[in-house]
């Protein structure tokens, strides 16, 4: 699932995927308070919840615990 994420007028991306969340941000460092990991939290909580998934469902942790990997992205050359 792809998410767009806006904070201080800047946008990035959350990509879901089972093993991991992929947070790809133009300008590195960015978003990086506690803002961006409780929206990446948030986002795999109602992804785990549209996919069947409760808080008493033995899979619902490991949905949950994921890293959130932010790969090197080309530097955004505008404003």
């Amino acid at each position: 699932m792809v998410v767009p994420y806006l904070d201080k007028d800047h946008w990035s991306l959350y990509i879901l995927e089972e093993e991991q969340t992929i947070h790809y941000d133009y300008i590195l460092g960015f978003h990086s308070n506690t803002t961006y990991k409780e929206f990446a939290h948030n986002l795999r909580i109602a992804w785990a919840l549209s996919r069947g998934l409760y808080e008493n469902d033995t899979k619902f942790p490991t949905v949950l615990n994921v890293d959130i990997v932010v790969p090197k992205a080309f530097a955004q050359k505008n404003s």
